[in-house]
């Protein structure tokens, strides 16, 4: 396996922790256990690091998500897409790889496991907050604002996909059935 091939593989692996870590309110050292066997050697250091920092900071992480959601709870959002936003939050802030490849990395693990819009959606969010970090570090200007985000007050924010309540993607799905059999 590649070293890229290994390190897409140690964020899907972490992806499948997070999110049965959120959904299946499993304890995170259970999961991580369980998968880290499946991770390649070279990075497992790398997947650790991901998985125990996005739940340890997932609170703080949420905090940011939820000033680029509209009308929307990071709660709210498909399960899929909540982890692969922490997952590339985290990696953005903490870890030292690119903007660029952490956003391409998680529109890719969001078109493979989640809903037909997600990938368009995780990459709005995190290209809003990879603006905002820029901005911040250089002191330059904002880029321009789109009517929208003006009539907020600058702020740019997006919509989920339609759908997003319902628990996430292909990784959700048999949940997302059980959930709307549980409203009828």
């Amino acid at each position: 396996m590649t070293p890229v091939g290994a390190r897409r593989r140690a964020r899907e692996l972490a992806l499948r922790v997070l999110f049965e870590a959120d959904i299946g309110r499993q304890p995170m050292a259970a999961v991580i256990d369980r998968v880290a066997t499946e991770v390649p050697e070279r990075e497992r250091a790398f997947f650790h690091a991901l998985c125990e920092g996005v739940w340890r900071e997932r609170d703080q992480i949420d905090a940011l998500l939820a000033q680029f959601t509209l009308e929307w709870s990071v709660d709210r959002l498909a399960s899929t897409d909540r982890a692969i936003l922490r997952m590339a939050v985290y990696e953005m802030l903490h870890l030292d790889t690119p903007t660029g490849v952490v956003i391409n990395e998680a529109v890719g693990l969001a078109k493979g496991y989640g809903t037909e819009a997600s990938g368009k959606f995780v990459n709005g969010v995190l290209g809003a907050i990879a603006r905002q970090r820029e901005h911040r570090a250089d002191g330059g200007p904002l880029p321009p604002l789109g009517p929208r985000a003006r009539a907020r007050g600058g702020v740019s924010v997006l919509r989920p996909p339609a759908g997003s309540a319902a628990g996430g993607g292909r990784m959700g799905a048999q949940r997302t059935r059980r959930s709307r059999r549980d409203r009828r």
